[in-house]
């Protein structure tokens, strides 16, 4: 495989969640029949992602392929949900994954919030990525791990299918000279890793380790929120934002998953409407099994168990709306 191709191979394994999030934090309680009916459900998005990857001749991935008006919608919802997922995805590896607390917490928190900022300053992302899916594809092996009993569970067909959801980010890797067709090698490869999975009892070692899944998904958010602003201006954010959090990192967590989750699904609702309107044939198919998911998505990312986080949710959407409808009047 070609330097370019191993690259984008690498960098789209990272964003689909890392085989090793796949295999460790998602893959309970299926079948290998539920994960495949699940990859197939989102088939119809990795091929958007792939033709998108193909057509565009920058870096700037979906904002490079919408249509002037679509693509400010798109850019500022996006830009909002990946800069929260940054550094609220920390939180996460520190405190849900590893599961630390205190003094040790605390220490961890502030070296992954330098160790990110050290490699995004180097430009060090893809050769980070690299190794990443190296290690991530290496531990997802299931030597030695004891087999369980499976049972059919289709009523999480849907909400699997968008553990896949961040392989949108792919095209933001594009570098000109790279086949577009490894994004189905990255993604067969995953899905492949979760399915043989739900044969096992994932050890819970590998539910530790798969926090360098994680860290690698805010690598590769990384990689495409730079290719939008500055870098030093969102290492000085994202820096700021990681270190705050430690006031209540699990309140933190709480608040920001949440309204980046839904500001997501809306900016990939634009990005998969434009492509339903302006195209045809099976790109418009596809566009629409995907805004169907995107829709699901959006719904479940509604938090409607706290006031105070909805209301949240809410404003942060409308208050985005606003910066929207301001920028599109003025344009």
């Amino acid at each position: 495989m070609k330097k370019e191709n191993l690259f984008l191979f690498s960098y789209s394994l990272a964003s689909i969640g890392g085989p090793l999030a796949l295999v460790a934090q998602f893959s309970n309680g299926l079948s290998p029949l539920d994960v495949l009916l699940s990859s197939i459900l989102f088939l119809p998005t990795v091929y958007i992602i792939y033709r998108v990857t193909a057509e565009i001749k920058g870096g700037k991935g979906l904002y490079e392929y919408l249509p002037n008006k679509f693509n400010t919608a798109f850019i500022y919802f996006w830009f909002f949900s990946y800069f929260l997922y940054l550094s609220y995805t920390v939180d996460y590896i520190v405190y849900y994954i590893l599961q630390l607390n205190g003094v040790l917490a605390s220490f961890t928190l502030v070296s992954l919030t330098v160790a990110v900022s050290l490699i995004v300053l180097t430009n060090s992302e893809l050769l980070f990525l690299l190794f990443s899916s190296f290690l991530q594809i290496l531990f997802s092996i299931p030597i030695g791990w004891q087999m369980r009993d499976l049972s059919l569970n289709f009523s999480q067909i849907l909400p699997t299918s968008e553990v896949f959801i961040c392989i949108t980010l792919t095209p933001f890797a594009k570098n000109g000279k790279d086949d577009s067709k490894v994004v189905f090698y990255a993604y067969f490869i995953a899905v492949g890793l979760m399915a043989i999975s739900t044969l096992f009892v994932v050890p819970k070692l590998i539910f530790y380790v798969s926090s360098f899944s994680a860290f690698s998904l805010i690598i590769v958010e990384f990689y495409a929120i730079k290719k939008i602003v500055n870098n030093k201006v969102i290492v000085l954010a994202f820096s700021a934002m990681t270190l705050a959090s430690l006031i209540n990192p699990y309140t933190y967590y709480l608040y920001t998953i949440v309204p980046s989750l839904a500001s997501l699904y809306v900016s990939l609702g634009i990005f998969f409407s434009s492509v339903a309107l302006f195209k045809k044939g099976i790109l418009r198919l596809s566009s629409i099994v995907s805004l169907l998911i995107v829709a699901y998505g959006f719904y479940t990312s509604l938090d409607f168990s706290s006031l105070s986080v909805l209301v949240t949710e809410v404003v942060s959407l409308f208050a985005i709306s606003g910066v929207v409808a301001y920028k599109l009047l003025n344009s």
